[in-house]
């Protein structure tokens, strides 16, 4: 459900889909970057594939795809199927003390909707994110056992580890903050469970802490990433701490 100034449908609909749209494009980002190292620490003959435009083309096609199936599940499933309108308004009224009528709102009931589409693309896309956290962690398992193996230099090892220690933290971020929620999610919609208004509550702080601790994380743990802010944060410091002095000539006949 949408809240705040801009929480009134239509914009209120359309601002739900970009942040649902946004949780897919997070996890494909990360699932990309886990591939892309793979590829080129445990696989490098495959590497032409980010260097020639048939394949890098491909892989953008592929991407593409995901988000649109995203898209389309959240519209064709979320927005067209209005089940609280006509018998649950009252109830889920009584838990949010919102107006459905007045407020924007994505909504999926299996056991009203007659709908076999809708329940495909919500079954086919609660096994796509599951999907890509399992290639991340595969990804993961071969860099880790690339790295003790290999013979690089201590420096590019180094440099190495820490990308991979990044993107273990990263991955951890949107497993525990939504694709853990989003399957408690779908285990309480496929096996007919009532939910409580705590566990709703719950699901939701789940969801509005990812955007705001995703960004954080590499600040956090990369030393370098913290160096740079404190550098950026100086220089300005230290431009507004500086006094401009005009000097003035003064002619003495």
């Amino acid at each position: 459900m949408a809240s705040g100034v801009l929480h009134r449908p239509p914009v209120g609909n359309i601002l739900l889909v970009y942040t649902s749209t946004s949780f897919i494009v997070s996890l494909l980002i990360i699932t990309n970057s886990f591939v892309y190292r793979y590829i080129h620490l445990c696989r490098a003959e495959f590497s032409y594939i980010y260097v020639v435009k048939k394949w890098r083309n491909t892989v953008i096609a592929v991407n593409a795809l995901v988000v649109i199936d995203w898209l389309i599940m959240t519209v064709h499933c979320g927005l067209n199927n209005n089940f609280d309108r006509v018998q649950n308004v009252s109830v889920v009224e009584s838990l949010t003390g919102f107006d459905l009528h007045q407020t924007g709102f994505l909504a999926y009931s299996n056991q009203m909707s007659e709908d076999g589409l809708a329940e495909l693309l919500v079954a086919g896309n609660m096994f796509l994110i599951w999907g890509l956290l399992v290639i991340s962690c595969f990804c993961a398992i071969r860099i880790a056992i690339t790295l003790k193996k290999s013979t690089i230099n201590s420096n590019a090892r180094k440099l190495h580890s820490q990308l991979f220690m990044l993107l273990l933290i990263q991955t951890a971020c949107p497993a525990l903050l939504l694709q853990a929620p989003l399957t408690a999610v779908y285990v309480l919609l496929f096996s007919g469970t009532s939910s409580s208004g705590t566990i709703g509550i719950v699901i939701g702080i789940m969801f509005a802490l990812f955007p705001n601790f995703d960004p954080l994380i590499p600040m956090i743990f990369l030393k370098e990433y913290r160096t740079y802010i404190v550098g950026v944060i100086r220089m300005k410091a230290d431009k507004q701490g500086v006094t401009s002095i005009i000097v003035r000539p003064t002619i003495i006949t």
